[in-house]
Formats: structure tokens, sequence, C-alpha cells
């Protein structure tokens, strides 16, 4: 997962890095040469901690719920979207598992693009749709957003700026395959033209 306050830019040509394949390096790296404000790879095999690999010890994640120093809510050290990369990926319960972050991003405050890589194994939520990214609340009087898939396997992204219910934007997109492949999702807030 990727929070970026830029809205245009072009992943750019690292070159060779001696002893390691380009492969390997080349995402995370453009991710980083993006200097988003957070990037969790969520690759870690163990414990509670989801560091923020753009800037370690500033919004780092906590695996929840846990018990004991152990994430319950999933599974760590699963295989990765990369190919070739060594760094891991969280397979999620589908229930209760997720990652709190904290406060990361005020939806009032600026344009930004939030990204991850979801792989759907399921489409079978409790409640008829799971939260992918989150932020706040969409649905009290708080200010939020959220990428969620509903059961029927629809993508909606929906965004509210401040506590005023008129504030609301939202998008649907396209139907996803529960076919165990790796996919990209991107929701970018552009605030001077008040789009998603």
């Amino acid at each position: 997962m990727a929070i970026i306050k830029h809205l245009d830019f072009e992943l750019p040509d690292f070159g060779e890095c001696p002893g390691v394949s380009p492969e390997r390096l080349a995402y995370h790296h453009a991710v980083l040469a993006l200097q988003p404000d957070a990037y969790w790879r969520l690759g870690e095999t163990s414990g509670v901690a989801a560091v923020n690999a753009a800037n370690p010890g500033t919004y780092d994640g906590v695996y929840t719920p846990n018990s004991g120093g152990a994430w319950t809510g999933g599974t760590l050290g699963q295989t990765g979207a990369i190919i070739g990369d060594t760094n891991t990926a969280a397979l999620f319960d589908g229930s209760t598992g997720y990652v709190n972050c904290g406060d990361v991003l005020d939806p009032e405050s600026d344009s930004y693009t939030a990204i991850a890589w979801i792989k759907l194994t399921t489409l079978s939520f409790s409640d008829g749709g799971g939260l992918l990214l989150t932020k706040g609340s969409i649905v009290s009087s708080y200010t939020g957003w959220a990428i969620s898939v509903e059961n029927d396997g629809i993508i909606h992204v929906r965004c509210k700026a401040s506590s005023d219910l008129s504030q609301r934007a939202g998008q649907s997109g396209p139907t996803l395959a529960v076919d165990g492949h790796w996919r990209m999702l991107a929701m970018v807030l552009d605030r001077s033209k008040g789009q998603i």
C-alpha cells in the first residue's frame, strides 16, 4: 500500500544494481522515488508491526487483531505479487484482519493517490462487502474514504471530504475476477478538479 501526494508521475529508470535483478528492485524503488508519505509493503513474516518503508517509525501500522505478539487476523509471509522479489505478502482472513496505520491522510487536506496490490480468492463477505483500503468513516459524520469490493465483485471508491453530507463522491469500477491473480488498485483524489 502506498500514499502519494503527486497526481502525475512517471516511473524512473533505475539503471543497474550489481548483484540484484532489476525485477526485484524496480517496483520498490519506483515507489520510493515518488517520495510517498507512506509505503507499507506488508512483507513482515512475524510480529504485529507493519513498517512504513518510506519513513520507518512514522505511520508504522499494527496488524490487528493480535495476541501475544502474533497477528490473529490472517497469515504473514505469503508469496508476494512481484516475481523474483523475496518480499512477502499478508493474507487477510476476510472478516477480522486489517492493518491500522493511524491517521495518515485527511480527506479535507490535499490531493493524493492511494495504491494497493490485491489478490482475491473469495467474494464471500459476511456483511456484503470487504474494505480494501479505508481512512475514517464514509457513513458517519466523520470525513473519510474507502476502496471496497462487494460480493458481486464490483469495486467501489467513496470519499466524504467534510462532515457536510453533501460533500460526498463515489465511483464504481469494473468487476474483479476471483482468479487468484494480483491486481493493482489506485484511487486518485484531485481536489483542484473535485474528482475521484
